[in-house]
């Protein structure tokens, strides 16, 4: 999930998702998530949407802030992403993220893992966080595919 101006979602029971739908016929699934943020984080609207079509995942956030902030998605993966160019990032032989390159800037930060039984489990001694950043937004309706 996202963070807003460095502030993340919350574990424990006063932080959850809220009006969860799921539709079998379009295979989505939508939730308001503001309430899986403590107040600081500005949310007076974040709905997730995501879909499954023919091997494609798209995922569609709706996002309202009392005020503008950065935004900043996190997408891991065990795979080294390679950004390939504005818009996109290879994650594997067959896949890539699409997104809007002219409001997001990616980065990637590789993390090594100090667990020895995750990297032998996982046959890797480090993952990947893939950072999609937008400064100071307000409102915005983000979409992001891998296909």
């Amino acid at each position: 999930l996202p963070s807003f101006d460095d502030v993340d979602q919350k574990n424990g029971f006063d932080y959850h998702s809220d009006d969860v739908h799921y539709d079998a016929e379009q295979n989505r699934l939508s939730m308001e998530l503001k309430h899986a943020y403590p107040n600081e984080s500005g949310l007076v609207k974040f709905v997730r949407t995501g879909e499954l079509n023919n091997g494609e995942i798209r995922i569609t956030d709706d996002i309202e802030l009392d005020s503008q902030k950065k935004i900043t998605f996190h997408f891991m993966t065990l795979n080294q992403p390679n950004i390939a160019e504005n818009g996109a990032i290879q994650l594997n032989d067959q896949r890539k993220l699409h997104y809007d390159g002219n409001v997001l800037k990616a980065s990637v930060e590789k993390i090594q893992l100090e667990d020895p039984t995750i990297s032998k489990n996982w046959n890797t001694d480090a993952v990947y966080r893939i950072l999609l950043t937008a400064e100071k937004m307000q409102n915005n309706r983000f979409e992001f595919t891998i296909k």
